[in-house]
């Protein structure tokens, strides 16, 4: 009885974000003091589960002048994975007016759509965040071209993980 009672607390735990899939084969032995059980075998297969990225802007607010340029690298846009590892994720920056004019620089990301209202940022967590922080030669701004533009517009930044560790994309 208490060794059942002994096997039925046996427990498995991995808190890594990311583990490895790889199965895992536990082999138990009890022993009563004189002799060794039998060797019980089982297989405990481990199933990766995609965790959300995080976009962060830091200020909530930007201060900007019609047709003047405003710098946006360096000035708190951030992602976050924490299961990210090396996989590609795509990120979305767009203005509701006005246009983004974006480089890679020495980031290691790629940039398109550069100077519409909406580019997209492609590279690991790391060469993203190096675009758009404050080291480096990428460069990241915001302009407004209008002669009248409206009081406010929105800065959206959006990331998509690609779905890099398993099950679908995430943004």
């Amino acid at each position: 009885a208490n060794f059942a009672d002994a096997i039925e607390r046996v427990q498995f735990s991995n808190s890594s974000e990311n583990p490895s899939t790889t199965p895992r084969i536990v082999h138990i032995v009890a022993n009563d003091g004189d002799v060794n059980s039998n060797t019980a075998v089982t297989t405990i297969n481990v199933t990766a589960v995609n965790d959300a990225p995080v976009a962060a802007i830091v200020p909530a607010t930007y201060a900007a002048i019609e047709q003047t340029d405003l710098t946006l690298k360096g000035t708190g846009l951030s992602i976050a994975d924490i299961d990210a590892g090396s996989g590609s994720m795509t990120v979305v920056l767009s203005v509701g007016e006005g246009a983004i004019t974006a480089t890679a620089g020495d980031s290691g990301a790629t940039v398109s759509g550069s100077g519409t209202a909406s580019i997209t940022i492609t590279g690991t967590l790391a060469q993203v965040n190096a675009l758009l922080g404050a080291s480096g030669t990428s460069t990241l701004i915001y302009n407004s071209s209008l002669n009248n533009p409206s009081a406010s517009t929105t800065l959206t930044l959006q990331v998509n993980d690609n779905g890099n560790t398993g099950g679908g994309a995430l943004i």
